[in-house]
C-alpha cells in the first residue's frame, strides 16, 4: 500500500492544524496596531530558531501574520467628534458607562474594549457623534464623547 495520504505516527512537528484564515477585504490598521503586528513578526521569527516549539505551527502562524503585514492600510482617526476608525468612543447603557476603541481585526480584544471595525457595535457607533444614540439588539447606549484615539 502507498503511504503517501498517511499520516506518520510520532511526528513532533504535526500540529494537525489547518490554516489560520485570513479575513478578505481591507485590513486597516491604527498605529499601535501596526506596531503589534511588526512585533509579533518578529517574535514568531525569533520562535522559528528555537528547537523546542514545533515549527509547524509557528511556520503557520508566521504566515497568517506575514499576510496580514504586507496587507496593512494605516489608517489615522478621522475628524474629531465623529466615530470614526481609531476613535475612542464614551458610552452610556444599561450596564453604565464604558469606553471602547474602534481598531483592526488583528488588534481587537472585546474585554479591553478593543473592537473590530467590523463588530456590530463598531458598525452601529461609525458616523456618530456626542449625543447619538444607538440600538444593539435590545440595548439602547448613548454616545457621550468622541476623541481622535
Amino acid at each position: 500500500m502507498s503511504r503517501a495520504f498517511t499520516k506518520e505516527d510520532g511526528d513532533p512537528d504535526d500540529d494537525g492544524l489547518p490554516e489560520r484564515p485570513v479575513p478578505l477585504g481591507p485590513n486597516p490598521v491604527t498605529e499601535s496596531g501596526l506596531a503589534a503586528l511588526k512585533a509579533k513578526v518578529e517574535t514568531l521569527k525569533a520562535e522559528l530558531k528555537d528547537p523546542a516549539r514545533g515549527k509547524r505551527a509557528v511556520e503557520r502562524d508566521l504566515r497568517y501574520f506575514e499576510v496580514r503585514l504586507k496587507t496593512a492600510e494605516l489608517t489615522l482617526p478621522g475628524e474629531p467628534g465623529v466615530v470614526r476608525f481609531g476613535s475612542t468612543v464614551e458610552l452610556a447603557g444599561p450596564e453604565g458607562a464604558r469606553r471602547v476603541r474602534i481598531v483592526g481585526h488583528d488588534e481587537a480584544d472585546a474585554e479591553a474594549g478593543l473592537l473590530s471595525w467590523t463588530s456590530p457595535l463598531a458598525d452601529a457607533l461609525l458616523g456618530k457623534s456626542a449625543g447619538a444614540e444607538v440600538r444593539l439588539g435590545p440595548s439602547r447606549l448613548k454616545v457621550l464623547s468622541v476623541s481622535g484615539a
